[in-house]
């Protein structure tokens, strides 16, 4: 019996930060979603378990749809608090500051995960034939920097920018597009549904 409490102890704290990003993913998608609608937007859930979508998943998860265009959704959150994500050649690593016990209580030391590929996003939505969609990454909860590393040398992304095909976002930049629903998308803003 003991030796199952273990078991399940260990397990609980292993998923404890996925456990945690999902909560604070809900909480902030339950307000996109309201402001969203109060804006004339309609939302569809892509697939179940939106909250526990994984950052690298080959599906949008949201679908944000009002007359005129949409916004196509994919959730992308930090899996480290006060990471920096680092972006390579289409892959992907976090870094994290830990603190050094050899060193001064001052300083830090950087752990990288292990460089990820990125598969291309899927379109998993239908929309009317020629209606506007927009790529977005609603990056929550956000990473400290994202950092592209390319051969022009690295660059700081920040919203507005473009990652992996899609407008990077954070739930502030977003919710401020929602006003625009009566605006139709810009041909570089978007890509026409065929």
């Amino acid at each position: 019996m003991i030796f199952f409490a273990l078991v399940a102890l260990v397990a609980l704290l292993a998923l404890f930060p996925y456990i945690l990003i999902a909560y604070k993913r809900k909480r902030m998608l339950s307000r996109v979603v309201r402001i969203a609608t109060r804006s004339g937007f309609r939302v569809r859930k892509l697939h179940k378990f939106v909250c526990f979508s994984p950052n690298r998943g080959k599906k949008y998860d949201l679908l944000f749809e009002c007359k005129n265009y949409a916004y196509a959704v994919k959730l992308w959150s930090a899996t480290k608090k006060g990471s920096t994500l680092t972006i390579q050649n289409g892959m992907v690593s976090q870094i994290v500051s830990v603190p050094s016990e050899m060193l001064s209580s001052e300083q830090t030391r950087s752990l990288a995960t292990k460089y990820k590929s990125v598969p291309v996003t899927r379109n998993n939505y239908k929309v009317r034939r020629g209606k506007p969609v927009l790529g977005v990454l609603l990056c929550y909860p956000p990473n400290k920097e994202i950092i592209a590393i390319g051969k022009a040398g690295r660059k700081k992304l920040s919203a507005g920018d473009k990652l992996f095909d899609k407008t990077i976002y954070f739930p502030g930049n977003f919710e401020g597009l929602f006003s625009k629903n009566d605006m139709s998308l810009t041909e570089a803003e978007a890509t026409s549904n065929s």
